[in-house]
C-alpha cells in the first residue's frame, strides 16, 4: 500500500527539489551570469584586443602587454598608453556592449565568444559579434537591441558605482 509519506528513516526529497530549482533559476538569469567581460584568453578582456582602437582607429588592432588595465575583474590591452588612458578616463565609453560577448547572443540570453574582427559601432557604441555572417544579420533597430542595451547599461552602472 502506497500512503505517498517519505520513509521515516529516509531524508525527505525536499532539499534535492529545492537545488534543483535553484540550478534551473540560476543558469536562467540574465546574459552577464557568468562574468560580466567576456574574458575567455584567461582573464585578458576581448581577446586582447584594444577597445579604443576600434573608434580612433576603425579597425581591431590586438594591445600590447605593457599598456593595461585592469576594470571590472579583467585585465584590458591597449596599443599605445595614450588609449588606455583614454579608456581610464571614460571605460563606459570604449568597452563593448554586453561585455565583450556576441551582442546577437546576449538577445537570446546567452554568452557566446566573438571574433573581434567582426565588429560594429551604432551611436558611439562597439559591439562585436560571433563572425560576419552573425554581423550581417544584427539590426540595431530592433525592440530587443535597445533592451539589451539598457540592461548592459545597469549592469554596468551598478557595477561601477
Amino acid at each position: 500500500m502506497n500512503t505517498n509519506k517519505p520513509h521515516p528513516h529516509l531524508p525527505s526529497r525536499a532539499p534535492a527539489l529545492l537545488a534543483c530549482f535553484l540550478v534551473l533559476v540560476i543558469s536562467a538569469t540574465p546574459a552577464y551570469a557568468g562574468g560580466v567581460i567576456n574574458t575567455s584568453s584567461g582573464g585578458v578582456a576581448i581577446g586582447g584586443y584594444d577597445p579604443v582602437a576600434y573608434f580612433t582607429m576603425e579597425k581591431a588592432v590586438k594591445g600590447l602587454k605593457e599598456f593595461t588595465h585592469e576594470w571590472l575583474a579583467a585585465t584590458w590591452h591597449f596599443t599605445s598608453a595614450q588609449h588606455r588612458d583614454m579608456f581610464t578616463a571614460d571605460p563606459i565609453k570604449y568597452a563593448p556592449q554586453h561585455g565583450g560577448f556576441c551582442s546577437v547572443g546576449v538577445l537570446d540570453g546567452g554568452q557566446y565568444s566573438v571574433n573581434p574582427h567582426a565588429w560594429r559601432i551604432v551611436d558611439d557604441k562597439l559591439y562585436l559579434f560571433y563572425d560576419n555572417p552573425t554581423k550581417s544579420s544584427w539590426n540595431p533597430n530592433r525592440p530587443a537591441v535597445a533592451i539589451a542595451d539598457e540592461d548592459w547599461l545597469k549592469t554596468l552602472l551598478d557595477l561601477t558605482q
